[in-house]
């Protein structure tokens, strides 16, 4: 977890310390990005993908499962669907099996690379990236669920101690907070506002790993939505907006894209630095609080949510304008 304790032997007390960023000159890092590929690089890097296994002996999708969808949107592609084009790349991602995940990567990367639309290549100046989750900073996310799981059922203890709780079935025995925090570190929660930055153009697409994310950066802005609406939903009373979004004054260089990339994952880092720091969630006296610490976990992952879905709400002009603010 990256943390040190020692132990009191008079009180019986744990004094618990970050050993990762309060260390001088430390290159550890609980979230981190790396460039895979760009015009401006002389070698590709796929080698650099080094991500925890995935595979599951019963996954939640089977491959079957995989083949029928990706039947599904090669049709939509033949039909010229660009939305499936690059949905294809999360399917592909999101199914590739452990050992085949860098190679999965690159041969997306020159798909898209090569991808033209009347005989001119559609991302000229794509590159690809890596956003991935150091496993402890998901451990320390944990730890104020499962000392509120012990403060709140202190027999529980006891079956910890006799193995009974070991033969539970219960897969969220520690998980009071998984659904509203742990979820966001195993995904892309906190990159949602990057991406959407300039909603409702789009010049991203990433595809989804545990504690990983493939960023392919277009190297140019193209639009997130159609001029007219393409759902039956879409046709309730709104307020729709005033104009249709363009891209001419709105393009920036490829590479300034990949900067706001490590720039964001940077900034990420070091709020999971404070924030999954035990000792910054404590009394007076240095007494742990873990009420406190889960509900910070959790209100920063709410925020996160809510920027992200009001960014994504440009057919509706008024919903574009509520505040996304914490609980």
């Amino acid at each position: 977890m990256g943390l040190h304790g020692r132990q009191d032997p008079s009180t019986g007390l744990w004094a618990i310390r970050d050993t990762i960023y309060r260390r001088p000159s430390t290159t550890r890092k609980l979230v981190e990005a790396k460039t895979l590929a760009a015009p401006w690089l002389r070698d590709e890097r796929f080698d650099l993908i080094d991500l925890p296994p995935q595979d599951l002996e019963s996954p939640a999708a089977t491959e079957e499962a995989f083949d029928e969808e990706r039947r599904s949107v090669d049709e939509r592609i033949r039909r010229g669907d660009l939305a499936a084009a690059l949905y294809r790349v999360q399917v592909d991602l999101s199914g590739a099996k452990d050992d085949n995940v860098s190679e999965t990567v690159s041969s997306t990367y020159q798909y898209l690379k090569q991808a033209t639309v009347d005989g001119d290549k559609l991302f000229p100046d794509l590159s690809a990236h890596l956003v991935s989750v150091d496993v402890r900073l998901y451990t320390r996310s944990k730890l104020p669920a499962i000392l509120l799981r012990l403060d709140q059922d202190p027999l529980f203890i006891d079956d910890i101690r006799s193995g009974r709780a070991g033969q539970s079935t219960d897969s969220l025995m520690f998980g009071s907070n998984s659904d509203l925090f742990g979820s966001g570190v195993l995904t892309d929660t906190f990159l949602g506002p990057l991406f959407a930055c300039r909603s409702p153009l789009l010049w991203a697409v990433h595809g989804q790993r545990l504690l990983g994310t493939v960023v392919f950066n277009l190297g140019k802005m193209i639009p997130g939505v159609t001029p007219h609406p393409v759902e039956p939903l879409q046709l309730l009373p709104r307020t729709a907006p005033i104009s249709w979004p363009g891209t001419a004054n709105n393009e920036l260089p490829s590479q300034r894209w990949a900067d706001a990339i490590d720039w964001w994952v940077l900034k990420l880092d070091q709020m999971f630095a404070c924030l999954s720091d035990p000792s910054n969630f404590s009394d007076a006296n240095g007494s742990y609080l873990p009420y406190h610490h889960q509900n910070w976990l959790m209100n920063i992952q709410e925020l996160f949510s809510r920027v992200t879905s009001t960014m994504l709400s440009w057919r509706d002009a008024y919903a574009t304008r509520i505040s996304p603010s914490a609980p």
